[in-house]
């Protein structure tokens, strides 16, 4: 039986560790997992969700639902009956993938019938992905840059173009299988939160872009995203930046000296109530690089220390009240 690869290994911005997986030739779910220290992921006892039926003799490959007749490892005989299938590794407790409770990379083939289904339809989750999808090029909003609401997601591509309900289309280069039914062809945003009910992660997806052709790997560089696909071409997706930066780089609000400077500058602001406010410092990118929580007093000194030259934007913001703005720049 085809082996399940693990195609990508990434940290998210608290610093957790998410990887993704392609499981084979069944038509089991493919992967997302977050990876502990000591946990076992199942393989090759467990794929998606799915116990492996090579496991339980006798089986015959021509009465599995989950197995296309057309896809290579059943032509090249690869799903066949062993009886010496090594047992279950004692008092092993398989960590299982992150469930999809999104709307997107969510379909599924009944392990009994063989039928196609629809997880968010059904008011149910998959784990993670729809069969075949390939998930490549992985990346977390590491910073929290992005706006609302791609703020802080996952994002993922898909590199098999969707089929039938066989999973078959004349757009693969290889022929089947590939995602039954599943447009896929597109880069999936993942939210992600921990669920202390079942000790692990849960999602749920959106579709950001479509029309992509085997794309192979991403980059997220600020808040722009570099797509390549296998043929060579090569996209790029700009997403919003969190904070309005526009907003910010066309007001300016706060009185700032000296501006420039080398070493270190003053920001003054009228605070007669002692509100309790937090600076925040972004550069021309829209990427953060400093805060300064607890400011009570009128003013707030900026250190240079650890900053490079160039323009920066900032922030000033206290609760209930109209954030202050300005431009600083480090010469």
């Amino acid at each position: 039986m085809h082996p399940v690869h693990a195609m990508h290994m990434i940290w998210d911005g608290n610093n957790t560790m998410f990887a993704i997986d392609n499981c084979g030739e069944r038509d089991d779910s493919e992967e997302l997992n977050w990876l502990v220290q000591g946990k076992h992921y199942g393989y090759p006892w467990r794929m998606g969700d799915n116990d492996n039926p090579l496991r339980f003799s006798p089986y015959d490959v021509n009465t599995d639902p989950l197995v296309n007749h057309l896809c290579g490892g059943y032509i090249a005989g690869w799903f066949a009956n062993d009886p010496t299938f090594p047992n279950t590794p004692a008092t092993t407790t398989f960590m299982d993938p992150v469930r999809n409770y999104g709307t997107v990379a969510d379909f599924y083939k009944d392990s009994i019938t063989g039928n196609v289904k629809n997880a968010s339809d059904e008011g149910t989750y998959i784990s993670s992905f729809t069969a075949h999808r390939s998930p490549l090029g992985l990346v977390f909003d590491r910073d929290s840059i992005l706006s609302t609401p791609y703020r802080g997601s996952a994002f993922v591509m898909s590199f098999m173009p969707g089929g039938d309900s066989l999973g078959y289309t004349p757009l693969s280069p290889w022929g089947s299988p590939c995602p039954f039914v599943d447009s896929s062809r597109e880069l999936l945003q993942m939210k992600l939160t921990y669920d202390s009910s079942i000790s692990n992660y849960k999602m749920t997806t959106s579709n950001v872009v479509s029309g992509l052709y085997l794309p192979v790997d991403a980059q997220l560089i600020s808040n722009v995203l570099y797509v390549i696909e296998n043929g060579g071409n090569l996209w790029k997706v700009t997403f919003p930046l969190h904070i309005g930066l526009n907003e910010i780089k066309n007001s300016n609000t706060l009185s700032i000296y000296p501006n420039p400077f080398r070493k270190s500058s003053t920001i003054k602001f009228n605070n007669p109530s002692k509100l309790n406010y937090t600076l925040t410092l972004y550069t021309s990118y829209g990427q953060l690089v400093r805060t300064i929580n607890t400011i009570v007093d009128d003013k707030v000194e900026i250190e240079r220390s650890g900053l490079a030259n160039g323009i920066y934007y900032l922030k000033l913001e206290s609760k209930n009240q109209v954030p202050l703005t300005g431009k600083l720049v480090i010469e």
